[in-house]
């Protein structure tokens, strides 16, 4: 899935937003299963720890702006900008929501642009002491620093009171294991056509100082379920930022989501 500015070079393009709706009170990809519980604005997330955190989120100043020439407001005079005034949960023909992934602490979904009608994915991260780094948005101003075919772009993103709203491209051809077990067959070229794919992608981050460390089969996707897609690198929270001279964070904070995909000479490094 980091620290950057919004004006880094590079930075993906937004579209003018639509204006945001009221409520009442007061989001990786090839979907797996979908959600059909019904009920509120959210529905289907109610029961997840990350979409409760969104449901329950309440009016705050100092709202971020993520869109290319939006200016950011003084501090504590702005609305915060709400995922659900600019995007929608995608539904199914049978009206359920589609879930494409997630754990205990960050869900992902299959969403839509209420301005453009573009199908998106949303990652929602609840904020508490576990998630301080990822669900910092320093982690999105970090994924604004790549530009590259060959990794999951960042449209937008929303700092909410309750968690953090990531809004990524969509991909929608499963991961890399998922794409060997339907093929039957991984070809040496094929190998050697998306190892470039991926070298080319990490070389793109680690000429701007930035470092995946969780580089594994489940983070490395495909655009589209077509015979011949491009690769794209996901999953940039535990991304680390670095300068010259710097190390890597120690120990299992650098890989605690990861353990068993982390290389013994990185994660016990001191």
């Amino acid at each position: 899935m980091r620290a950057g500015h919004a004006d880094v070079p590079g930075s993906p393009q937004q579209g003018q937003a639509a204006a945001p709706r009221q409520h009442p009170s007061h989001y990786y990809a090839g979907a797996r299963h979908a959600g059909d519980e019904g009920g509120g604005a959210l529905g289907a997330v109610q029961h997840s720890p990350a979409h409760g955190a969104l449901r329950e989120a309440q009016p705050h100043g100092g709202g971020r702006h993520a869109a290319a020439g939006a200016t950011r407001p003084n501090a504590g005079t702005a609305p915060e900008r709400r995922l659900l005034d600019y995007y929608d949960f995608y539904r199914t023909p049978d009206n359920k929501k589609v879930r494409l992934g997630g754990g205990n602490y960050a869900t992902v979904w299959k969403g839509v642009s209420r301005t453009t009608g573009e199908e998106v994915a949303f990652k929602i991260i609840v904020k508490n002491d576990i998630t301080v780094a990822e669900a910092n948005p320093m982690h999105a101003e970090i994924l604004k620093m790549v530009d590259h075919k060959h990794i999951i772009q960042l449209k937008d993103y929303f700092d909410e009171e309750k968690a953090l709203c990531l809004v990524l491209e969509l991909a929608t051809g499963g991961d890399i294991v998922e794409r060997v077990h339907s093929a039957g067959v991984f070809t040496e070229a094929a190998a050697v056509k998306y190892s470039r794919q991926i070298l080319t992608a990490l070389a793109h981050c680690h000429k701007r100082g930035l470092v995946h460390c969780d580089i594994k089969c489940e983070n490395i996707l495909f655009a589209s379920r077509d015979a011949d897609p491009e690769l794209k690198i996901a999953d940039f929270g535990l991304a680390q930022l670095l300068q010259r001279g710097d190390k890597l964070m120690a120990g299992a904070c650098a890989c605690v989501a990861s353990a068993c995909a982390c290389a013994p000479v990185v994660r016990w490094r001191g």
